[in-house]
């Protein structure tokens, strides 16, 4: 795998588009990546790289034809590439765990990355013993903005809120978990939630403040 288009369809940079280009483009297989960010391909259970988006230099440092058919800790790294085996290894939904943080080690300097992962389920390759085989599909984007207010962790924590929003039984435990989601995201001292009348009369319906 690549981050440039290939043969089937897609349009070369700079090509005329128009409606007769729309039509041929195989939108149902996509050829390419956002360039921001890298993909890797890991068979499991012995994480080697099986295919990589060609800008994986970029991120990793590493050339993609580099890392093809390498062990994962040769690629990420022992550190990095153990933390992605354990989230891939828990139990549960692996969305769950998405996005979660890792630090790239690039010619000794620290590399923050937002991590998510994927995995395929299909039929083991000829020859070997039946059974189903799985791809982890691991895609990695330089981190931005000052930990702990990264995406994976506001992202987290907005998710698990909004769970427990879904699950109030009336109007004043949704303002309390509210006002705690706020505080917590914010790291205020203190929010409250105000409830204004028609005649934009206020009164505090929720509160949450430090001990």
């Amino acid at each position: 795998m690549t981050d440039q288009p290939q043969s089937g369809g897609w349009l070369a940079p700079g090509t005329p588009v128009d409606l007769t280009n729309c039509e041929r483009e195989p939108i149902h297989l996509p050829g390419s990546i956002q360039p921001r960010g890298v993909l890797l391909a890991v068979s499991e259970p012995d994480m080697v790289v099986r295919q990589v988006s060609r800008n994986l230099v970029d991120v990793v440092g590493t050339a993609w034809d580099d890392a093809l058919g390498r062990p994962l800790t040769e690629v990420l790294g022992t550190t990095a590439a153990q933390a992605v085996a354990r989230s891939a290894r828990a139990f549960g939904d692996l969305r769950e765990r998405n996005p979660f943080e890792l630090v790239l080690d690039r010619d000794g300097a620290p590399v923050p990355v937002d991590a998510i992962l994927h995995r395929a389920v299909h039929p083991g390759p000829s020859g070997a013993e039946p059974g189903l085989a799985s791809t982890l599909v691991v895609e990695l984007e330089p981190a931005y903005g000052p930990r702990p207010f990264s995406f994976p962790n506001t992202y987290q924590a907005v998710r698990g809120t909004i769970s427990e929003l879904n699950r109030a039984s009336d109007l004043q435990e949704l303002y309390d978990i509210t006002a705690a989601a706020v505080r917590t995201l914010t790291g205020f001292d203190r929010v409250m939630v105000y409830r204004y009348d028609a005649d934009y009369n206020g009164e505090v319906v929720a509160e949450a403040k430090l001990p």
